[in-house]
């Protein structure tokens, strides 16, 4: 998810409620001077926070949203309209904590709303006609939003750059986020969207019912309209062991040496190499389980500890992404203890890890259990020694591996 700034208030990163607070310029006087004893940072819209209600028909993961969002064609090509994120890397990466700025543009003039999905596939629809343009209702070929200040034209990641504390924060999860730029030759109605008066965000979440409504309605216009569609994606990324990238490109790894256990005895090392070490990898080291040494817990206790959520977040935005693909393996799951208490209760204890682990990956990612395998080995394989705090800490981990397509 993203948050919006606004004066000196900073959303939680992982707030269920994308808050884009902004006061028009138009009404700023009036606001002052109504409001002098009272500071009222934003007003959440009834529409936002009812859709973002999901009692069935939600979406498991990005990729049932994705599904019916693709069912959206462009009847309008020759708009050639196109979004990207910051400075429109060629392998774009947004950091959590990162400024985030959207730019929009396209070859003949249009109006611009965005549907931003989240990793886990959560969406909000953005719609910058609503705010940022609230006096010029032309279109235009050429889009920031937030809007930057006079002092760029284009997006830098520069203080002068932003207005003041008005900007987007890039928040968790970490993952792949998703954007589908719609271009309109039309100006679009907000009741399609499910914008109040004053707002330009309409929090949809997991709710495929109010995705497919909004499908369907945009489908409709496009019946008297012109619409040019784009679609984008970034890497979501954080202080984590592994990034999602590297993840998918371990995945593979492992998933080679599966298939072919002679795999060990080939002199040639894997063409391929690790975004992260930039060593090659060979084979046996490409079938090794993937420790994460920050999935960890605390002494006696299976529950996940926020820095273990987010780790799973990149192993879960990976094990999607192959899920689209069709070529979903089945991961191992294995819990570790340290070596304090009976190798009877560590045993059991190992277990409850692996399946705490299980559990997650399959309601925050949408995997089916039938592709995850849970296990416990207690406390018979440390990865270092029991005799100190660090090492005890580090043993009580889960680790992952690829066992079959």
């Amino acid at each position: 998810m993203i948050a919006r700034t606004s004066h000196t208030l900073i959303l939680p990163a992982g707030s269920k409620l994308l808050a884009l607070l902004f006061v028009p310029m138009r009404l700023l006087a009036l606001s002052l001077f109504a409001l002098s004893f009272f500071v009222v940072p934003f007003a959440v819209p009834v529409s936002a926070t009812a859709a973002t209600t999901c009692e069935s028909n939600c979406a498991r993961n990005r990729n049932d949203v994705l599904d019916i969002l693709d069912t959206l064609k462009s009847n309008w090509p020759e708009a050639s309209a196109k979004v990207w994120v910051n400075a429109n890397d060629p392998q774009p990466v947004v950091k959590v904590g990162d400024r985030v700025a959207y730019s929009m543009s396209s070859k003949l003039p249009a109006h611009f709303t965005l549907i931003y999905l989240d990793s886990k596939g959560a969406v909000t629809v953005l719609k910058p006609d609503a705010v940022t343009r609230p006096l010029y209702p032309f279109p235009s070929k050429y889009t920031v939003y937030p809007a930057l200040s006079e002092a760029c034209p284009q997006f830098e990641n520069k203080d002068q750059c932003f207005r003041g504390d008005d900007y987007f924060l890039q928040g968790d999860p970490v993952g792949r986020d998703s954007l589908l730029l719609v271009a309109s030759q039309a100006k679009l109605e907000d009741r399609l969207f499910s914008l109040t008066a004053g707002t330009d965000y309409a929090e949809i979440g997991k709710n495929l019912d109010a995705v497919n409504s909004l499908v369907n309605g945009l489908r409709a216009l496009m019946q008297t309209s012109k619409v040019d569609v784009a679609r984008y994606s970034y890497e979501v990324e954080a202080d984590t062991q592994y990034t999602t990238r590297a993840i998918r490109m371990k995945i593979n790894s492992m998933e080679n040496a599966a298939a072919n256990n002679s795999s060990a005895s080939e002199s040639n090392t894997v063409a391929q190499v690790s975004s992260e070490t930039s060593q090659p990898v060979t084979p046996e080291a490409a079938g090794a389980p993937m420790v994460f040494n920050n999935i960890n817990f605390e002494s006696n206790s299976y529950d996940l500890l926020p820095e273990a959520k987010r780790e799973l977040d990149t192993l879960g935005s990976a094990l999607v992404d192959r899920q689209a693909d069709g070529g979903m393996p089945i991961i191992s799951l294995t819990g570790h203890t340290d070596s304090i208490g009976t190798s009877e209760y560590n045993q059991e204890l190992s277990t409850k890890r692996a399946q705490a682990v299980e559990r997650y990956l399959q309601f925050e990612h949408g995997i089916d259990k039938a592709n995850l395998a849970a296990s416990g080995a207690g406390e018979s394989f440390p990865v270092m020694s029991n005799k100190t705090d660090r090492g005890r800490s580090l043993n009580r981990r889960v680790e992952v591996s690829v066992i079959a397509r």
